[in-house]
């Protein structure tokens, strides 16, 4: 397996909040807080790279490799932003308010959250959110 780091190795997160063209360095996993919220606990550490928080939004997004939006498996109430998406980037240090804070930030070779994981963790948070039985069936 590729690692994570190989695809993104000097992107930094902004001074200030910008709006970023996703695609080029990485791609962006977006997901409703009440799925995020049961996602991002049942990822291994080491398969999280960078995530963010919108709460006007109520989103919660990944930093994936770039080219993820065109192999991803489509999920109810998931967007994945690829090549041309323009996508607000918190800056740097911000891990609190209401508008996008860092939730992970970026570190040097924490970047990218591994694709697959996150997808299983999302159909996983997604049944449960859906179906409360669904752990108990596994």
């Amino acid at each position: 397996m590729t690692t994570l780091t190989e695809h993104a190795p000097s992107w930094r997160p902004p001074d200030r909040h910008e709006w970023q063209l996703a695609g080029v360095v990485w791609d962006v996993v977006q997901a409703p807080d009440h799925l995020a919220d049961r996602a991002l606990p049942r990822l291994n550490d080491d398969a999280v790279g960078a995530v963010w928080r919108d709460h006007y939004k109520r989103r919660m997004y990944w930093m994936v490799p770039s080219g993820t939006a065109g192999r991803w498996t489509p999920l109810p109430y998931i967007e994945v932003h690829g090549r041309g998406a323009r996508v607000e980037i918190p800056p740097a240090g911000l891990v609190r308010g209401l508008g996008p804070h860092w939730v992970r930030e970026p570190e040097p070779g924490r970047l990218l959250t591994d694709p697959e994981a996150l997808h299983e963790s999302l159909s996983m948070a997604h049944r449960l959110s859906y179906d409360p039985w669904a752990e108990e069936r596994r």
